[in-house]
């Protein structure tokens, strides 16, 4: 009977262990994640700085970009304030914006505005998480995932793309 009542605990916290990791698939402000059979690490502050582009294979129906990132100032408290500006395939500085992440924060958000003055182009998020496919540790192995999103734009409008340092840096 013992054995029993033991199995059937086991069972249980397993189960409560998956409804953990089920509710965790939305994260910090309600984010939908990218990557939900990851597990989020803490941001990468050490390495994020410089040139980012999408691994490959190319998101379908998106043209060459390149992100470059750079941590403009770390206040005392541990906050993060940095920049982000994107260009295009041909290096033409298409939009830039700054964020600010305070510590400990594992999901980092800018607000980047275009750098043309069209007016046909508009803000948007860039949220940026770093993954692991180990879900007991956060390795080296890091994957770094970016998500454009359009102000005001439905989450199911999100572009979510692996990016990787790129070679241009």
């Amino acid at each position: 009977m013992k054995k029993l009542l033991a199995i059937l605990g086991v069972l249980v916290l397993i189960g409560f262990g998956s409804v953990a990791q089920a509710t965790s698939v939305l994260g910090e402000g309600g984010d939908t994640l990218p990557w939900p059979w990851g597990s989020e690490c803490p941001f990468p502050w050490n390495s994020i700085e410089g040139m980012w582009e999408e691994k490959e294979p190319k998101t379908e129906g998106f043209l060459e970009t390149y992100f470059q990132f750079e941590i403009i100032e770390v206040w005392q408290s541990g906050t993060h304030v940095f920049r982000v500006q994107q260009y295009d395939g041909e290096g033409n500085l298409v939009a830039e914006g700054k964020g600010v992440s305070p510590r400990g924060q594992r999901i980092v958000r800018a607000m980047l505005l275009p750098t043309d003055s069209t007016g046909e182009a508009k803000s948007y998020f860039v949220i940026v998480r770093a993954y692991t496919e180990d879900r007991f540790s956060c390795s080296d192995k890091l994957i770094t995932v970016l998500t454009m999103r359009e102000r005001g734009a439905p989450l199911d409008d999100d572009m979510h793309m692996i990016i990787k340092k790129s070679e241009l840096d």
